[in-house]
């Protein structure tokens, strides 16, 4: 009898590709709104996503309990936000604005305070608090950021924790996000190869701030004393940290950068300033897993 053919051996299954996605960063997202004084009890409110350039920001008169939605064509110096009419998309409503006086632990005497609860629509969640005494306040989301290097170049993406259903696409890789863990900084990442199927399952970790700040009382320029963190400066450019108290106020300007870290937020206060100016001298605060760098800018000489 003929001996049977032997069975095809079986193809071997593709070799699974590095898992390269980083989990760069993970960050409570500021609001995109900051209160600018008050009148009564109606407040004035800063857009923070509408920059008239010049590190100034657009001004809104803000009504309690009315909704707000965008400016189609904004321009400088005008209002960012208005009155929404039937069939509009609201952005903001003010649910209660409050004013305090709050005791000065430095000073000893008073100051007072606004606070406004406001309802942010674009987040769809539960309304959250902003304060005058603040530089920036923070919504009840987070922001991720995530990396993947190829070759000379690096790809990143970012999104907000209400948009963690939706799948983002690098290359022809597929990540899908769930299970995001506040306390742990980790989110599971499904990963689909679109070219052969693949699916790669993987839990990442955000790092954590690797900078621990140290707290002190400062008086801020023109400003209510105010605490804050600062740190010593090991990667920046090298420029002066002097202080700001020989100045006038009409001499300088103030820019605001935020960011994950704070080389990226000086990079982005220093992006405000106009071509005649110089650095003059720079603070940093820390808020959260969030850097804002204060930059102070003078006229070139």
């Amino acid at each position: 009898e003929p001996e049977p053919e032997p069975e095809p051996e079986p193809e071997p299954e593709p070799e699974p590709e590095p898992f390269k996605l980083v989990f760069a960063y993970f960050t409570q997202e500021p609001s995109r709104f900051k209160i600018d004084g008050w009148i009564g009890e109606t407040p004035y409110l800063l857009d923070l996503k509408k920059s008239e350039g010049n590190g100034n920001y657009a001004r809104n008169r803000i009504e309690v309990g009315v909704l707000y939605t965008e400016v189609e064509n904004f321009m400088p110096r005008r209002p960012s936000l208005k009155k929404a009419d039937e069939g509009d998309t609201p952005i903001l409503m003010i649910e209660s604005f409050k004013v305090k006086d709050i005791k000065n632990e430095i000073t000893g005497g008073t100051e007072k305070v606004g606070t406004a609860k406001i309802f942010d629509y674009p987040l769809r969640k539960e309304p959250y608090e902003i304060s005058s005494q603040t530089e920036f306040s923070y919504t009840p989301d987070f922001m991720l950021k995530f990396d993947i290097t190829k070759k000379y170049s690096t790809n990143s993406v970012k999104i907000t924790s209400r948009e963690i259903d939706d799948p983002f696409i690098i290359g022809s890789m597929e990540y899908q996000l769930s299970n995001l863990n506040f306390e742990k900084r980790s989110v599971q990442v499904v990963r689909k190869n679109n070219k052969n199927d693949l699916v790669i399952k993987k839990t990442l970790i955000a790092p954590k701030p690797s900078i621990i700040p140290k707290e002190k009382k400062r008086t801020s320029i023109g400003k209510n004393p105010i605490t804050e963190k600062e740190t010593s400066i090991t990667t920046l450019p090298s420029i002066r940290k002097n202080s700001t108290t020989t100045l006038q106020k009409k001499d300088y300007t103030t820019y605001f950068g935020r960011g994950s870290s704070q080389q990226e937020a000086y990079n982005e206060a220093q992006k405000q300033m106009r071509g005649n100016q110089i650095q003059h001298s720079y603070k940093f605060r820390k808020t959260g897993t969030t850097w804002t760098c204060i930059l102070y800018a003078i006229i070139k000489k």
